[in-house]
């Protein structure tokens, strides 16, 4: 039975325009909202610090500012993680658009989302070292794309991941879908 489930918020000041959602959306006890700039600190050693810092706890959400999971769907996945068989749970992407009524085609793209924080470490960005991990069929809403135009060239510019460098563009460039938001979403982004 697990007895403490964290939450780690990474967010750049400039993006920070979904992170009251975010909060809101997960609702636990032991949180932490880190603000950090890349370019001048990486990722990977600003979740780490926000790892230490939850150590106490059994699993940590590891979410940036503009990312949800369902409540439902935590539930589940929290469940699942309980029985202790695993140090990481994966989940799919659901990218928005900016009018929030279309999605992009959906990207293999899947981000580590709860980790033991006794047993997982960061290193290269969001990549991180695990043993057991789960993959589960659930999706991070991920609103990232939904910035203004100079906001994306912005995190293209200075904040993107850069080993490859056309990856941004690829990915903005996917093809369209209608999307439909759930409704536990409908509240917080309107």
């Amino acid at each position: 039975m697990l007895h403490s489930i964290g939450l780690l918020i990474v967010c750049h000041p400039k993006l920070d325009k979904y992170l009251s959602m975010v909060v809101d959306n997960f609702d636990y006890k032991d949180k932490i909202i880190l603000y950090a700039d890349y370019k001048i600190t990486p990722e990977e050693k600003i979740k780490n610090i926000g790892l230490q810092r939850l150590d106490y706890c059994d699993y940590v959400w590891t979410i940036d500012a503009d990312e949800v999971i369902l409540p439902d769907d935590q539930k589940e996945i929290i469940k699942v993680m309980s029985s202790g068989a695993y140090d990481a749970g994966l989940c799919s992407v659901i990218d928005y658009t900016s009018d929030l009524e279309h999605k992009f085609e959906p990207r293999e793209h899947k981000p580590v989302v709860i980790v033991n924080p006794k047993t997982v470490k960061f290193y290269d960005g969001r990549c991180c070292h695990y043993s057991k991990p789960k993959v589960f069929s659930y999706a991070v809403h991920h609103f990232g794309f939904t910035f203004s135009p100079e906001i994306l060239q912005w995190k293209k510019n200075n904040y993107w991941n850069k080993k490859n460098s056309d990856e941004f563009e690829q990915l903005l460039n996917r093809p369209i879908e209608k999307a439909e938001l759930p409704t536990e979403l409908l509240c917080l982004t309107r």
